[in-house]
């Protein structure tokens, strides 16, 4: 976990231990990384957890993390979280954006050729909880497409929004334990 900054921020990561091992971690101030390997293939990955800058001060040296995550590794990845910025004018229940933060939160995408795991089941990950209600999706996934290619059946899905102004997302890589067969049993 990375702990909040007053009111703003807190990432709390979470991994099943049947299906992968954990190999390290590593913290930044924007960001937990933790590098994994899949039991039963031994195919090793990271997963990146975010939460961007909700102020304007902090959007720069967020953009630039987002972009030292990938210089240094290019282990298969899938990244994602509060990102606090979103990628069209579409993502905000009443359209004001700014378009130079729209414009670098896309060209990173670009750049990484990320691709976005899309929720279906819902447009807004966020909502501001007040009575005139604004909403937008700041919340999101994203993955190399080699993660793609290995984890083809990976969705996400949302959670109930309970006691937070976010929605919180699964991804579920699509893998199952194996399940060992039933025992062969006679009946009387």
């Amino acid at each position: 976990h990375l702990p909040a900054k007053g009111s703003d921020g807190g990432i709390l990561m979470g991994v099943d231990a049947d299906l992968f091992d954990i190999t390290s971690w590593i913290d930044k101030e924007f960001s937990i990384t933790c590098h994994l390997k899949y039991k039963v293939s031994g195919f090793a990955f990271r997963i990146v957890a975010m939460y961007g800058s909700p102020y304007e001060e902090g959007k720069e040296e967020f953009i630039s993390e987002l972009h030292t995550v990938f210089i240094d590794d290019s282990t298969p990845t899938i990244i994602g979280g509060d990102f606090n910025l979103v990628r069209y004018q579409s993502d905000k229940s009443n359209g004001r954006v700014d378009p130079k933060w729209c414009r670098k939160f896309n060209s990173w995408i670009e750049i990484w050729g990320l691709l976005e795991i899309k929720l279906a089941s819902r447009q807004f990950t966020w909502g501001n909880n007040q009575t005139n209600l604004i909403m937008s999706t700041i919340d999101r996934v994203f993955c190399t497409t080699d993660l793609e290619s290995n984890f083809p059946l990976c969705s996400l899905s949302a959670l109930p929004r309970v006691g937070s102004d976010h929605t919180p997302l699964v991804w579920d890589s699509g893998v199952t334990i194996p399940q060992s067969p039933s025992s062969y049993k006679f009946e009387k």
